[in-house]
């Protein structure tokens, strides 16, 4: 989990501020089911690949200019 931290706040510092917000709710949804907040279904491990598609997107775009 220190890793994602490092990876949110090093993106925010090079003003990455959208990938960071997702990898924020990443870091959320990682955390609660951890804490066995939630049942485990697919639904958050279905949202968790839904923001890697989007972080891909992300930087796909930004890289492509």
């Amino acid at each position: 989990m220190s890793k994602l931290h490092s990876l949110k706040g090093g993106l925010a510092s090079y003003e990455f501020s959208g990938a960071a917000k997702m990898l924020h709710r990443s870091e959320d949804i990682i955390e609660q089911l951890r804490l066995g907040a939630f049942a485990k279904s697919g639904e958050q491990i279905n949202e968790l690949f839904q923001i890697l598609d989007q972080l891909k997107k992300y930087f796909q775009d930004y890289f492509s200019k």
